[in-house]
Order: C-alpha cells, then structure tokens, then sequence
C-alpha cells in the first residue's frame, strides 16, 4: 500500500511495483517506468513498442507540469522493414502492422 501518493494501473502488479519503486524513495517517472515494464509482459497490447505513452510530470522547483505525449504514428523514415530487420518481430507480432 502507498504510504504518500497513488500508483494506478490497469494491473495490480504493474501498481505493485511502482508502489515498491515509490517506497524505495524513487519518484513518479521511475515508477511509472517500473510499471510499464510489468505491463510489457503482463498486458502485451497495451504497452511496449507498439503501444502509447501519456505522462504529465511536475518537477519539484517548477510551477508548471510536463506533458509527454507519445502517440500517434512513427516517424516517417521508420519501416515495418527497418523494425524487423533490427529483431522487432517478437514485439510487433499481432500489432496490427502491415
């Protein structure tokens, strides 16, 4: 259990361990980190290389938030067959690329 903020996924074990990431004195972004990852191999379709990324981050010292916003399509000097010769496979399988 958080002891001083909130850690919500979509997954309990992805919130565990950005809970464990928040109680060893890491910040927000190191959680959020942390949960992806679990969420990289428990909820392969929402994350990873194929999936978005949405963070808004306060940085302590700052009166205004950052907000990252990573989605949408790739870069347009990005190919399915640059991805797959650089061993992609096993991420983009079942993504939905063509």
């Amino acid at each position: 259990m958080a002891v001083n903020g909130v850690v919500a996924y979509s997954e309990v074990l992805a919130a565990e361990a950005g809970v464990g990431i928040t109680d060893a004195r890491g910040n927000a972004v190191d959680a959020a980190v942390a949960a992806a990852a679990v969420l990289d191999v428990t909820e392969p379709f929402s994350t990873g290389c194929v999936g978005d990324a949405f963070a808004p981050v306060h940085v302590p010292g700052r009166s205004k938030f950052i907000a990252y916003n990573g989605s949408g399509r790739a870069g347009s000097l990005v190919s399915l067959e640059d991805l797959l010769a650089k061993g992609w496979s096993d991420c983009l399988s079942g993504a939905g690329l063509q």
